[in-house]
């Protein structure tokens, strides 16, 4: 059974609680060696009125002893510390009328070591010296030990055991936990400065612990906030083995999944003390390089796993990995061979400002003056590679290793061989906590009684407890703090970078925040002195709106992305589907909506369709009045008065037809009535051409052989063969109407959310169907005006047609592929159509009618004939003005001058 197991059997007795906390205290290491409770006497104690427990990890774990090498410079500071914040809160005399004191104890990084040095705390100790440390001794009334610094007189006559009102400590999570689960048996409050493990954010399970820094899960949001600040998408996390580091990842990967950050891998470090060699460490970096897409990675480790990691990353030779640190190693510094390496991380730690004093306390220090701390010598041949002969070097603990020379008197620490920390200040905050409820506990409990008062002897540990939940104060940078509802430390985080700030000399700076909120300075940011943007760390760019992903290889977090059909929406990342006719994809692409239905409105290309309309239909009107009114004049016989007012109905005809497109809402009828009358239109006009042009050519063939009259050139011939034409296309029209009846069609419009109800003969082929007889007549309109562009220039007729028919071919050949591309799209195409059917119009107008009415009108005197030559006799029909059509108009109404002239051209 262990401690946490036997919790609910432990509460029922304190001192049942105690003896199994003994026994399992003594435990077997993986060599067999016992752990001894009482194993050595190292430990520091101030006295005091109260007495503050402490836990830090002044050594690190070993499997050969019961504690290895010293742990970073760090915890040695923290345990300063400590002391520096007490003795400061002693000398101004902060609490009314009473001291504090220290006990405080080296955890040794062992979750069931610091068990065993926490027992000490909830029964008191016995500082008797027990031949192993020259710096114990017997505290009693009246008597102190030289070699105890700080240690006051006491009036009493018995030897002391000490009891603490709290503790400050640990420092890893895992032995915080160990050590809550202790002390909440007998009502001991614990501040730990540095343990952030979520787990201990209940107040349920540990209702005696507090923390002065905020826990994991604020820390691991701060990391998602910077990935997706920066786009990192694709990351692999590497963490420790032990609670800290499981905990840490596994809410690292709730948020990323909530995020939408896919983690490429997880990679567990060795647990911290267990034999391992390189091969592991290297095993770990191959199988990064697996992902090489995956340039980011989280370490969320302590600091002691660090070295190893680099050193592995330094074999393989890869120097472009983007590190993003947790607080267990965050603003750490490493060897020299390492910083390339670590060049461009980005760390979270804990927002905290150096302490004020504190670097002038640790200058005053030396092994000579010092005695407090009794791993203050180790530490101290640590840091100046020395060695203290004077002293004795049995250091039960951490056997001394190696020889130096001996120490230099004048050693000193200093800025240039020694850097403050920058987790201290959680240090100093807890023990101020326990000041101000101190000081709120006495103000209430005994008023202005200077000293303790019988109210608060002894001191209940539920009621310090009480008081911390509710203690607000300036820290020693003037900071106001106060804890969480849980206990908890306030989240408030320094986003670190550690660049290059010159060439060979890197360090930490300072390029934001996190509250929350993060706030990062990016201009302050660098990735490599020479490279100073970051890299991607991304494996497949996210699909686009309407894409699905194809999973490559199997891997979830890489993908190809490939776009939906058209009116496709997607199901889920994978998958499209087809909506409904009459849906649309919408927004999102995630579903079907239904479109709104509307009709053609009238726009501005509308309006300047219809204005070119309107003009043509008066313009043909005006032209069919002054035809009529001079329908007996040369200019108008000369230009087949017979024919003319069938071609200007169909020009009338097709001017009109612009306006049909308009009509809403479009029914059968409409869209029958559209089809038919603009072929009809368009069979008048070529009809009425073709049997001009027609005309024209056979008199002038016929007149080279013989001097008979061609057959049905007659008006009334002329006419009748006209409608005849006219009426093919009216059939034509018919039967296709019957075959596929036209009527109105949805048509989506590709830039907005609506469908048009629209005709269906414009984006089909019935638009070329139903003029493809009208074409027909065009090109044989054509052909005859080539065969006829040879006849005397005086015909001009024949002339003027041609230029007609070559424009018009011109018009309707660009309009093909216009017509093509806008054939999905309606609007535009039914602008196209109306344009190419008034351009047509126009171009009628403009070359057969225009000329005439301006003889008519503003040229009189060349409407009529000059009738006698030189001999006295009828001459041939002539104008007065060369190359006028008047001259024709005479010709063709007299057949046997026709012919004679049609021979005499033989």
């Amino acid at each position: 059974m262990d401690l946490q197991t036997a919790i609910p059997y432990l509460t029922m007795n304190k001192h049942i609680a105690l003896w199994y906390v003994l026994v399992l205290g003594v435990s077997i290491n993986s060599n067999g060696n016992i752990l001894e409770v009482n194993g050595t006497a190292h430990r520091v104690f101030i006295p005091g009125d109260i007495i503050l427990g402490g836990l830090f990890q002044i050594h690190q774990s070993s499997d050969l002893e019961t504690c290895g090498s010293l742990s970073s410079k760090a915890h040695m500071q923290a345990l300063e510390t400590m002391i520096y914040v007490v003795t400061k809160i002693n000398e101004s005399k902060q609490l009314p009328g009473f001291t504090l004191g220290i006990l405080a104890f080296d955890d040794c990084s062992q979750e069931a070591y610091s068990l065993e040095q926490a027992v000490q705390f909830v029964d008191g100790v016995d500082l008797v010296d027990d031949g192993n440390n020259e710096k114990a001794g017997t505290f009693c009334a009246n008597e102190s030990t030289s070699d105890d610094v700080g240690v006051d007189s006491r009036e009493s006559t018995r030897n002391t055991a000490y009891s603490v009102a709290g503790v400050v400590g640990a420092a890893s999570s895992v032995n915080s936990i160990q050590v809550a689960n202790l002390l909440k048996l007998f009502k001991v409050p614990q501040i730990s400065y540095w343990s952030t493990s979520p787990d201990l954010s209940s107040a349920e399970r540990y209702p005696y612990f507090f923390r002065t820094v905020p826990p994991d899960p604020y820390q691991a949001m701060a990391m998602i906030e910077i990935l997706l600040h920066f786009n990192w998408t694709y990351v692999t996390v590497i963490h420790e083995n032990s609670n800290y580091g499981i905990r840490g990842s596994e809410e690292l990967a709730r948020l990323a999944r909530e995020k939408g950050i896919c983690i490429a891998a997880t990679e567990i470090l060795p647990r911290q003390g267990a034999k391992s060699d390189d091969k592991e460490y290297d095993d770990i970096v191959k199988r990064l390089y697996l992902r090489p897409k995956a340039r980011v990675v989280i370490l969320w480790s302590a600091e002691t796993n660090v070295p190893p990691l680099l050193q592995a990353i330094t074999r393989a030779g890869d120097k472009e990995l983007v590190f993003i640190g947790s607080d267990g190693w965050s603003g750490r510094r490493y060897s020299f061979e390492h910083e390339d390496i670590l060049e461009g991380a980005i760390t979270v730690q804990p927002m905290a400002d150096p302490i004020i004093g504190f670097d002038k306390y640790l200058a005053s220090l030396s092994p000579a003056t010092h005695t407090v701390n009794p791993w203050f010598d180790e530490f101290w041949e640590k840091q100046f590679n020395c060695s203290l002969h004077d002293k004795n070097h049995g250091h039960p603990l951490a056997p001394f290793e190696g020889t130096f020379e001996e120490c230099d008197p004048g050693y000193r620490l200093s800025s240039s061989n020694f850097k403050q920390d920058g987790q201290l200040q959680f240090v100093a905050t807890a023990v101020l906590a326990y000041v101000q409820a101190l000081k709120n506990i006495h103000r209430d409990f005994c008023g202005n009684t200077s000293g303790l008062c019988k109210a608060m002897t002894p001191l209940q540990g539920h009621t310090v407890r009480a008081y911390l939940q509710n203690v607000t104060f300036q820290d020693m940078n003037g900071s106001t703090f106060n804890f969480e509802s849980n206990g908890d430390g306030p989240p408030r985080y320094r986003i670190m970078n550690y660049k290059q700030t010159e060439s060979g000399k890197f360090a930490y700076v300072a390029v934001g925040t996190y509250d929350t909120v993060l706030k990062i300075h990016k201009n302050r940011m660098q990735f490599k002195r020479d490279e100073p943007s970051y890299p991607e760390s991304v494996c497949s760019s996210e699909c686009q709106f309407g894409e699905k992903k194809i999973n490559k290889n199997g891997d979830l977090c890489c993908w190809l992305c490939v776009p939906c059909l058209k009116n496709q929406y997607l199901v889920n990342e994978t998958t499209c589907n087809d909506c409904a006719l009459g849906y649309r994809p919408a927004g999102n692409m995630t579903r079907c909506e239904q479109l709104e239905r509307v009709y053609l409105e009238v726009d501005s290309v509308a309006i300047i369709t219809f204005t070119f309309a309107i003009a043509g239909i008066l313009m043909t009107s005006f032209i069919a009045v002054v035809l009529v009114l001079n329908r007996s004049t040369p200019v108008v016989k000369a230009s087949s008065r017979e024919l003319c007012f069938p071609l200007l109905l169909g020009v009338l005809i097709c001017y009109s037809s612009t306006f049909l497109y308009y009509v809403t809402p479009p029914t059968k009828l409409v869209c029958g009535i559209q089809l038919f009358v603009m072929g009809l239109g368009f069979a008048l006009c070529y009809s009425a051409i073709l049997v001009k042009t027609n005309r024209v050519h056979r008199i002038f063939h016929s007149g080279r052989s013989t001097a008979k009259r061609p057959d049905f050139i007659s008006p009334f011939s002329q006419l009748i063969i006209t409608g005849i034409l006219a009426g093919i296309q009216v059939i034509l029209s018919m039967v296709y109407m019957v075959a596929s009846p036209p009527g109105p069609s949805p048509y989506e419009l590709s830039d907005e959310n609506v469908i048009l109800i629209a005709c269906g003969n414009l984006s089909d082929r019935s638009l070329i169907l139903g003029m493809a007889f009208p074409i027909l007549l065009m090109f044989m309109c054509t052909i005859y005006a080539l065969l006829t562009r040879n006849i005397p220039s005086q015909y001009s007729e024949a002339k003027l047609i041609g230029l007609t028919m070559y424009t018009t071919c011109i018009i309707w050949l660009a309009m093909v592929p216009v017509y093509v591309v806008t054939e999905s799209r309606v609007r535009p195409l039914i602008s196209t159509i109306n344009f190419a059917i008034c351009l047509s119009c126009s171009v009628c107008l403009a070359c057969l009618f225009v000329p005439r009415v301006y003889i008519i009108l503003c040229r009189p005197e060349r409407n009529i004939r000059k009738s006698s030559n030189g001999h006295g006799k009828p001459s041939r029909p002539m104008m007065v003005m060369s190359h006028s059509a008047i001259s024709e108009a005479d010709y063709f109404s007299d057949t046997e001058a026709v012919a004679k002239d049609a021979t005499d051209m033989t």
